[in-house]
């Protein structure tokens, strides 16, 4: 389908006949899966001759020569002959950049096109332009812009994308109101439905609203019991959703039924360590000391030895001093000073080492690329720096753009000593530096909340570690242990050797096999109240 853009006076039955002649070139009429309209003019001045000869090359797929036609024509600052063709040219000058496989400098000209806004006569042709090259280099920045146009401007095709990732931009932006919008306008049948229901759910939870949250994750559990082909990887969005509905319960003190949910998370899965740590806080929540210490005898073994979970230490801690082991608890605690202090330290040192962020960007990247030893502990947070979402997209997004840079400055014959050429390479490289700068800010930001974290459990252990100090002494009332405990009865071993038909009862020896993984109890003696 061919768009006809009028233009006022006596030309416009001419530009209505020349855009019906060019309607019939196949080149033209379509870019990757979408077709696009094009504006003629039918003057004869220079710049709508080089315009005319840009369209020639462009449809003979010579995208490099029609690209340095159209650049002339944008090029042509002040010259009110080119100034007619200029928003053609900045548009089609970033479709045949597309074609020749220079995203990010594609996406230089489309920029132009979209800070025009409405006023530029391809501003929705280049919504579509926006998709594609979202898809293809994968620029944060592209849902910024995706995100100023109308949701009557979507195309069909890829309206429910649209709205997810749309909705996604403005959930990480903070606009949750809008991101929630968009969202619901998913439709049930779209492979984007789960996804969004999960968004959904986590933005109510942030908004703490409970009841519509729950309602969003036990939908998804609908979704994929009843239709599990419509969902794009019903595993994943089921667990999800498990471990999400035992968090507001947990959150809303429903402990039991939080529980309930936690156990529902598989072993083989990701999520199941992450289940493993906060089942075992509902357990301590619900006086089964026992479970909640055996949970994290889990944490302890080496199949997760790569793993980082400084919270646990905290509350075994917490755990051993409300039984009154004060021994084991100063023991576990001593030992989670000597390794998170010097960490917390070491972090610390690094941000104030990378004041600037760019600066901060190239240690990090360095670190993930060359496999460098910092610890396995420091190695931890890093490689969880990289698994962050956001962080992982800048860094694709930017070896993108290294490419094409080198690309660019590689470039040969006319087209690569030309003047669009240098320009594109200044260009491009200010963009990367940009993002660089951006990427460096965000790895900064998560470092620090890492720290930040770290300094609070530190600080909550040497909380415990003084109120344990004081109840050996006996020189203050304990405030943390709750008095039910002195009066506690104990829970003998016996009771729990007790097992089902599916279970059996084997002490544990200093030997940790897989399929035991899960399922330890620690025998914890009440020591209060003697």
């Amino acid at each position: 389908m061919t768009v006809i853009f009028p233009r006022a006076g006596a030309f416009a039955p001419l530009c209505a006949m020349a855009a019906i002649l060019l309607a019939a070139s196949p080149a033209r009429a379509e870019d990757d899966e979408f077709e696009f309209g094009e504006t003629t003019f039918g003057e004869s001045i220079p710049a709508a001759e080089i315009m005319d000869a840009g369209i020639k090359k462009y449809d003979a797929k010579d995208f490099a020569g029609a690209s340095l036609d159209f650049y002339e024509v944008v090029a042509a600052e002040g010259d009110p002959q080119a100034d007619k063709f200029r928003q053609k040219a900045e548009y089609m000058l970033g479709r045949a950049l597309n074609k020749l496989g220079y995203y990010q400098a594609a996406m230089l000209y489309f920029d132009r096109v979209v800070e025009t806004g409405s006023e530029h006569r391809y501003y929705k042709a280049t919504h579509k332009m926006l998709y594609l090259l979202l898809k293809k280099l994968g620029d944060p920045s592209i849902l910024e812009k995706l995100a100023q146009y109308d949701r009557s401007d979507y195309d069909e095709r890829f309206r429910d994308d649209l709205l997810f990732a749309v909705g996604k931009h403005h959930y990480e932006m903070g606009d949750l109101d809008e991101a929630l919008s968009n969202l619901r306008d998913i439709q049930r049948e779209s492979k984007h439905y789960a996804r969004a229901k999960f968004l959904e759910g986590i933005l109510y939870v942030r908004k703490n609203e409970a009841k519509p949250a729950v309602d969003a994750f036990k939908e998804i559990l609908r979704v994929v019991e009843e239709d599990p082909g419509a969902v794009k990887d019903p595993d994943l969005y089921q667990r999800l959703a498990w471990l999400s509905l035992a968090r507001i319960f947990y959150s809303t003190t429903q402990y039991k039924l939080a529980l309930k949910y936690y156990d529902r998370v598989p072993v083989e899965s990701p999520q199941w360590l992450e289940a493993l740590l906060e089942s075992a806080w509902a357990f301590f929540q619900v006086d089964n000391f026992e479970k909640a210490l055996g949970n994290l005898h889990t944490l302890d073994s080496p199949y997760f030895s790569d793993k980082y979970f400084p919270e646990s230490h905290v509350l075994r801690a917490v755990i051993h001093f409300t039984t009154c082991n004060y021994e084991e608890g100063r023991q576990g605690a001593e030992r989670f000073m000597a390794i998170y202090k010097d960490l917390r330290d070491k972090l610390e040192g690094y941000l104030s080492e990378y004041e600037e962020p760019a600066d901060f960007w190239v240690f990090l990247v360095g670190l993930n690329r060359d496999g460098q030893e910092y610890g396995s502990k420091t190695s931890q947070i890093f490689d969880a720096a990289f698994s962050d979402k956001q962080l992982a997209r800048m860094h694709r997004y930017l070896r993108r753009v290294d490419a094409e840079l080198d690309a660019l400055k590689q470039a040969k014959g006319a087209w690569g000593g030309s003047p669009l050429a240098t320009q594109l390479v200044q260009d491009v490289e200010m963009v990367r530096s940009l993002a660089v700068d951006k990427a460096g800010t965000m790895a900064k930001s998560r470092l620090k909340r890492v720290t930040d974290d770290l300094r609070e459990l530190i600080s909550q252990m040497r909380k415990v570690q003084f109120e344990m100090a004081n109840a050996e002494m006996g020189q203050l009332e304990n405030s943390i242990r709750d008095e039910q405990y002195q009066s506690k009865d104990v829970r003998g071993v016996e009771d729990l050797k007790k097992t089902d038909e599916e279970h059996d009862y084997w002490p544990f020896e200093d030997e940790y096999w897989k399929d035991e993984l899960g399922s330890y109890v620690y025998t914890v003696k009440v020591k209060c109240g003697r």
